[in-house]
């Protein structure tokens, strides 16, 4: 405080977010403000992903944009993807009860840690993806169903349906048949991933092998 000024510094991604001083002696409130919360600058209502990073952003999923700019289209760093990753987990461990899930996350987490961690480096498609499958499924059941993408082999279409399922593939013209596992990874594609994982998958603790 200030001369009995409250100052914050703060940062926001959910639009209901409001303020809220407290006197936790007695609890009582003794002032809210509603936040004026706004979509990153420069993404479109109509962009193939918007709603990926929107719901990223409010998961406390992806980290490092600037002057509230996303570069939604910008390929992803090893660093970035990391911590993405990171952050999916810690959120799925923040969410379940389940002691041996929870180490499975924690064996997880260490594992990551220990990856290449350019913060210049960029990543693929298929780099990606085979980061995914080999943190993000939890689940030992085993399903033999594959996408059919016919740039993939077997092993890679087991690994996509994983993460997609069957109704799910890029928002570009080649979604349906390619994958293009050598194609640079943007910053928005990786919240789609994240996002599927979580939302289809979390009746089997995010995936299946």
């Amino acid at each position: 405080t200030i001369v009995w000024i409250l100052l914050f510094d703060y940062k926001s991604t959910w639009k209901n977010a409001k303020v809220e001083i407290v006197n936790t002696y007695n609890n009582t409130k003794l002032a809210d403000k509603k936040l004026v919360v706004s979509d990153p600058k420069w993404l479109e209502s109509n962009y193939a992903y918007r709603d990926d990073v929107i719901t990223s952003l409010k998961n406390d999923i992806v980290t490092n944009w600037s002057k509230w700019y996303f570069l939604e289209d910008r390929a992803i760093t090893e660093y970035d993807s990391n911590v993405w990753t990171r952050n999916t987990l810690n959120k799925v461990k923040s969410e379940t009860y389940n002691v041996e899930l929870k180490n499975k996350i924690n064996e997880r987490l260490a594992m990551l840690a220990r990856e290449s961690n350019s913060k210049n480096k960029t990543i693929t498609r298929k780099e990606f993806l085979e980061k995914s499958y080999k943190y993000l499924v939890l689940s030992d059941i085993t399903r033999w169903n594959l996408k059919d993408y016919k740039d993939l082999d077997n092993d890679l279409n087991k690994k996509a349906y994983s993460l997609f399922w069957e109704s799910l593939t890029w928002k570009d013209k080649f979604g349906e048949n390619y994958f293009q596992p050598d194609k640079q990874i943007t910053r928005w594609e990786v919240t789609f991933i994240l996002n599927n994982t979580i939302t289809n998958n979390t009746h089997l603790h995010l995936s299946a092998k």
